[in-house]
């Protein structure tokens, strides 16, 4: 899944080009980006070799269109709610089925949920450690739309 957002051309030094977005409502918890305190985003990407459709070269002022792949953040958003959530529920109908020795169903139920929320929980909070320190995906830039 890949979805087109706009931006402005800030600044181009050393093959670092600085670009600003509009903030967007999901935007808070994206890493890719730094508010500008006015309402946008600034970015910071990689585009040496960038050339447009006539073979022009990136300049202050320009609008251009960036592809950002956003699997990342969702397969980040089904494993932080659907794994916590999939222990919740495995842990209700375990608990059901195969209550604990002299335990309730009910209350084998709500103690096996919990636990196995708490593991789900714990399990996303260490796949997110191992994915922090991986650097997310970058944006590209599309194409160039105008000056």
């Amino acid at each position: 899944m890949h979805r087109e957002e706009p931006a402005r051309v800030v600044a181009v030094e050393r093959g670092k080009t600085t670009l600003e977005l509009d903030r967007k409502p999901g935007c808070g918890a994206c890493p890719l980006c730094t508010d500008t305190g006015r309402g946008g985003m600034r970015l910071e990407l990689d585009v040496t070799g960038f050339r447009g459709k006539n073979g022009e070269a990136l300049k202050p002022g320009q609008n251009v269109i960036l592809t950002i792949d956003s699997r990342a953040s969702l397969r980040s958003v089904c494993l932080l709610f659907g794994l916590p959530l999939a222990g919740l529920i495995a842990g209700v109908v375990v608990g059901q089925l195969s209550p604990i020795s002299g335990m309730a169903r009910d209350a084998s139920s709500a103690l096996l949920g919990v636990v196995l929320l708490a593991g789900g929980f714990l399990s996303t909070m260490l796949y997110d450690r191992k994915v922090a320190a991986k650097k997310p995906p970058q944006p590209t830039i599309q194409r160039i739309e105008s000056e």
